[in-house]
């Protein structure tokens, strides 16, 4: 975890941490979606928050600055890949910021069964 914040920071990209009484409750950063030339000014977002954490601000409020953060920056264009459709927090919050559905990926990540069929 340590690497990735440092690897993430030392590409001048923003890494935020939210905490609650001194605990951390949270963390927001962006990454590079693609290393093709043509997708510079694109990035993704990834947001985590402690399960008992949720619907209380912290995630609005991390994505809210790191959206603001990237803009800075001069990213055009967030995008946010959502595990599982069934994720309605995450989807709320990212619709809730402007962000909306352009299409399901199928068969990806280490959950995909292998060998369906599309």
């Amino acid at each position: 975890m340590h690497r990735r914040r440092d690897a993430v920071l030392g590409a001048g990209l923003p890494y935020l941490v939210a905490e609650k009484n001194g605990a951390v409750i949270g963390y927001a950063y962006v990454g590079v979606y693609r290393t093709h030339t043509v997708y510079r000014h694109t990035a993704e977002d990834l947001v985590y928050l402690a399960p008992d954490s949720a619907g209380q601000g912290a995630g609005r409020a991390l994505l809210g600055q790191i959206i603001t953060q990237s803009a800075a920056a001069g990213y055009r264009e967030l995008v946010a890949i959502i595990g599982g459709s069934g994720n309605s927090a995450s989807i709320g919050l990212h619709c809730a910021l402007g962000f909306r559905d352009v299409g399901t990926l199928r068969n990806v990540g280490k959950n995909s069964d292998v060998g369906s069929t599309p």
